[in-house]
């Protein structure tokens, strides 16, 4: 049976988020001695560990998988964490002939903010 393109985005990105997102939440609890209150208030340093790891995974990502997608010149659609749209797209730097570029940042740059805000809302 096949999916509609958009449907079959959209169930794509939401399990591509979610797993980045509960590997972050993993990585913030291993990294601050499983220690449960890091989730019911905001501590900085747990959310640079979200931070650094969902930016980073993304550069490995657009760098080594989607570089042929996502290079110098291709036109990006626009998604809702990207609210710039594809017009305002500078590179931030490139590496071996790859370029790593603001909008297929965006969302990561934007999603732990909300992300981290909602899992400590959920645990009061």
């Amino acid at each position: 049976m096949w999916l509609p393109k958009d449907i079959n985005w959209l169930i794509n990105s939401m399990g591509d988020a979610g797993a980045v997102l509960l590997g972050g939440v993993w990585l913030m609890w291993i990294s601050h001695g499983k220690d449960k209150s890091i989730f019911m208030k905001w501590k900085w340093s747990a959310f640079v560990v979200l931070l650094l790891w969902c930016i980073g995974q993304n550069i490995l990502v657009e760098m080594f998988l989607y570089h042929d997608q996502l290079a110098e010149g291709k036109a990006l659609s626009w998604a809702p964490l990207s609210p710039l749209g594809p017009y305002i797209n500078p590179i931030l730097f490139k590496f071996n002939e790859r370029t790593i570029m603001l909008q297929s940042q965006m969302p990561w740059l934007l999603l732990p903010w909300f992300f981290y805000r909602t899992l400590i809302n959920l645990n009061k």
